[in-house]
């Protein structure tokens, strides 16, 4: 039998319908309440916050990095340019092609090797001298960079022989070929990452912009005709 006690069917119903409704004002209360106030940030996004402002040192060290790749770009074009404008000069001051060096389109295995050592030094440091930036830190490679092209630039410019004027022409390879490979490498690294495409892109302009001031360099010392104003322009 029927307990005397027991609800009706439809008071029952009705009393589920209005609990319902009840709890779903309550959850709309609730929402609006977390809506109207700030919202509070996890550790995990506090930390990731205060790991984004960088410090006065971190950005000298990326504009630091960003100009010597920038540098780098530049002369390499720079040196593929300015080195076919001031060769005829180069033949007749060093005696590239001998001792009768006075025909200036005629060509010699030292004449060739101007242009072809700095190459040769570039693939050899880009498949040689890679693993030193793993091995030793990319700052030390770096600085292994700098002192290549010093001594390059050094050895071209007080060169009275064909010798020391070649061995600094590969040297020059060295360091150029050394910093394409490190460079971008760093530059990548430290850079955040919606600019590193854009900072490393810079390498490759810079290419541009130092071929066309290596054509203005000789062409202004090919008007001149100032005997060993090479050496001023030797990259």
């Amino acid at each position: 039998g029927r307990s005397p006690f027991a609800m009706p069917p439809r008071e029952h119903a009705a009393r589920s319908h209005a609990d319902g409704i009840a709890d779903d004002v309550s959850l709309v209360i609730h929402a609006a309440k977390a809506a109207s106030q700030p919202p509070q940030p996890c550790a995990g996004q506090a930390q990731a916050s205060s790991t984004a402002e960088i410090s006065w040192r971190q950005l000298i060290v990326r504009c630091a990095s960003v100009f010597f790749n920038v540098m780098c770009g530049l002369t390499n074009g720079y040196d593929i340019c300015v080195t076919s404008a001031i060769l005829p000069d180069l033949v007749s001051d060093l005696s590239l092609c001998g001792v009768d060096s006075s025909d200036r389109l005629s060509s010699c295995s030292q004449k060739q090797a101007v242009m072809s050592l700095a190459a040769a030094g570039s693939l050899t440091a880009k498949v040689c001298l890679a693993w030193t930036a793993d091995r030793y830190g990319r700052r030390a490679a770096l600085a292994i960079v700098d002192g290549l092209i010093i001594a390059a630039v050094l050895l071209q410019c007080w060169a009275t022989s064909p010798a020391p004027f070649l061995a600094g022409r590969y040297v020059l390879g060295l360091g150029i070929g050394f910093a394409f490979v490190v460079e971008p490498m760093y530059v990548c690294e430290i850079a955040p990452p919606h600019r590193r495409g854009q900072l490393v892109t810079l390498n490759e302009v810079a290419v541009c912009v130092g071929c066309l001031l290596g054509l203005q360099v000789g062409a202004h010392l090919e008007a001149g005709g100032a005997v060993g104003a090479w050496r001023g322009a030797t990259p």
